[in-house]
């Protein structure tokens, strides 16, 4: 299933209700109203996405009969619904490097864009992550204050010339756990998502590559997009996921998640150690090798030099889904 967190459009009181996408995707069956209609009553695991999750295959499976089952009055077009990030405040928010390739690229931009050197007399191995990289799959934690949804307008930080973003995969946890271990670490995961992290790459590097060495702060604290949808670990082989990221409605990149060095259990395995995973909260996996971000980058900069908004949304390609 593909489920989405939304507002009807109309609705002044702005609340959020969490859907399924119909098949052709044109449509959303709200499951709250579904549950009350076809049971009777409202069913807690509908209250919100994070509830859904912590609901596990008993609310899947409720949701799935609703979605088949569900009168007219439940449904509405895709066309009234404003959607939100899947999950718009996640509990937590870390996000981590699982490309080696990832590291190589930022790092090529870093010394060219942003330092003004020839990275094509360099030698290849010169770019390579440092041996610590291969030993763990660090992380940062980001705002989830900040956290967007798809086709949103994203602010920058003022006067930022070198406006980035991210082309992500994404999971939610659904299963409260700590210390991991890889082997039973997908019985944790409830969701998939398209996650978009965007930098102010200027102020990050100002940020960060100086004598303190904390991580990332304003340079990426502004924004963080995921969605449209969450799509249920049943339907989705994150091993072949491919993913598209548009800016302003121009396809600006898309990839393939198979070339991770990490894998999503790797990443479980070692986020958890010493410290407990909650339903709703959220781990990336970092920008895949194929997403252009260094020209594209330049390319948004340019063009916006006298603004600091863009609208920038993740989708789903042709054949991503596996169809449910």
């Amino acid at each position: 299933m593909r489920l989405v967190t939304y507002v009807r459009a109309g609705d002044e009181r702005k609340r959020q209700r969490i859907g399924a996408i119909r098949a052709g995707g044109q449509s959303i069956v709200d499951l709250q109203a579904a549950s009350e209609a076809l049971r009777g009553r409202g069913n807690a695991c509908f209250e919100n996405m994070i509830a859904f999750l912590a609901g596990r295959s008993a609310a899947r499976l409720e949701a799935q009969e609703l979605l088949e089952r569900a009168p007219e009055s439940c449904r509405l077009p895709l066309t009234e619904a404003r959607l939100l990030a899947p999950v718009p405040r996640p509990l937590t928010l870390r996000d981590t490097m699982c490309y080696e390739q990832h590291f190589i690229n930022a790092k090529k931009i870093g010394q060219q864009m942003l330092l003004g050197q020839d990275v094509t007399q360099m030698p290849e191995d010169s770019f390579k992550p440092p041996k610590v990289w291969y030993e763990m799959p660090l992380f940062y934690k980001g705002n989830v204050n900040a956290v967007i949804g798809t086709d949103e307008e994203v602010a920058f930080p003022e006067g930022e010339m070198f406006k980035d973003y991210e082309l992500e995969l994404a999971f939610y946890i659904s299963k409260e756990g700590m210390n991991i271990n890889a082997r039973d670490a997908m019985d944790h995961v409830g969701g998939f998502t398209i996650l978009n992290d965007f930098s102010a790459r200027f102020i990050q590097t100002r940020e960060s590559h100086n004598e303190i060495g904390l991580g990332p702060a304003i340079g990426k604290d502004f924004a963080t997009a995921m969605g449209p949808c969450m799509v249920t670990p049943d339907e989705f082989d994150p091993g072949n996921a491919v993913m598209i990221v548009r800016v302003n409605g121009e396809e600006r990149g898309r990839g393939n998640s198979g070339s991770a060095y990490y894998s999503i259990a790797d990443v479980i395995e070692y986020i958890s150690t010493g410290t407990t995973l909650y339903p709703g909260d959220v781990i990336a996996t970092a920008r895949w090798a194929s997403v252009p971000a260094s020209r594209s980058a330049g390319r948004w900069s340019s063009a916006t030099s006298s603004s600091s908004r863009s609208r920038v949304s993740g989708c789903c390609a042709t054949g991503s889904w596996r169809p449910g």
